[in-house]
């Protein structure tokens, strides 16, 4: 078992990059447990990231900035790439601000920002505005983990004209290296070292740690439970209900079916499965071909559609 945790770079707050060696792991877990570490890191790290802006100056991210150098698409990515650095993990949205007058360029440093919380890349530029030009939005701040794409489907309150979704990127994680290697002097020992890079917002120590504990919570649930199996007993099969509240992105339908029933307000197998065949072919842009690709899915699950 790993005896010892050797810390091979500073791992301060004020640097973005960790390196951790773990001496005498057993090779043959070594690599097991250094890739589920790096694949936590990866996509289960919490953070805050803006998440959407509303601005009287852009009525979609498409749109030109009257008096600015950059459009909305510019200002959407530039946001994006905003570290914030956060006391305490919350629930539910905050707001920040930006109220600026030309000339004038835009930085981060200009963004209003609630208690608590506090962006350290604030040299990053925003927009460079013209003279005598205004620009005011509000930016709405939330907690996560790992990363969330701007995607108004999943997030249908967030579609009025004017709240434009930003890809939140939670995870302070930027990358994560390991490296295993045989011990000197015995090949059933691994060395595994571990490179963490951060945003900068939290220490590579603190992420690593947290790593660990989820996987720790996660493999307690295994260890205390008695698993038994008995030769006479028969493997159950799911029952259909199992299945009824199933997201439709998990069925593996097309792109063309998915997107038709998330325009037509369906979100679970047990949202289309009440309708008629004929009511599914009168679904805008829903043809013959995206009827059959969610048909033979329906039936191998064990429903059928509602027959009239």
């Amino acid at each position: 078992m790993p005896n010892s945790l050797n810390i091979q770079a500073d791992t301060k707050e004020t640097t973005n990059i960790g390196k951790f060696e773990i001496k005498n792991v057993p090779s043959s877990t070594a690599i097991v447990i250094s890739n589920s570490i790096r694949r936590v890191l990866l996509s289960s790290m919490p953070g805050c990231a803006f998440a959407s802006l509303v601005s009287p100056q852009l009525a979609h991210e498409f749109c030109a900035i009257h008096g600015a150098k950059e459009d909305g698409t510019q200002l959407v990515l530039n946001i994006k790439a905003l570290n914030i650095r956060y006391d305490d993990l919350f629930e539910g949205t905050k707001e920040a601000y930006i109220d600026v007058f030309g000339p004038k360029i835009v930085t981060a440093s200009d963004i209003q920002m609630p208690d608590g919380l506090e962006i350290i890349n604030k040299e990053q530029v925003l927009l460079h505005l013209e003279e005598n030009e205004e620009f005011n939005a509000i930016l709405h701040i939330e907690c996560g983990r790992g990363n969330r794409i701007a995607d108004p489907f999943l997030k249908a309150e967030s579609t009025s004209l004017g709240n434009i979704l930003i890809d939140a990127l939670f995870n302070p994680v930027r990358d994560v290296n390991v490296e295993c290697t045989l011990a000197k002097n015995n090949p059933d020992l691994t060395d595994v070292c571990i490179t963490i890079k951060t945003n900068g917002t939290i220490s590579p120590g603190i992420l690593l740690n947290t790593a660990i504990k989820i996987l720790n919570t996660h493999a307690k649930v295994f260890a205390d439970n008695n698993f038994s199996y008995s030769a006479s007993a028969k493997p159950q099969e799911a029952s259909p209900a199992v299945f009824k509240d199933m997201e439709l992105e998990e069925m593996g339908l097309s792109s063309r079916t998915l997107n038709a029933l998330y325009r037509f307000g369906a979100r679970k197998l047990s949202d289309v499965i009440m309708l008629s065949r004929e009511q599914m072919l009168q679904i805008p842009h829903f043809g013959e071909k995206c009827f059959l690709d969610i048909e033979e899915k329906v039936k191998n699950m064990g429903f059928d559609f509602r027959h009239e």
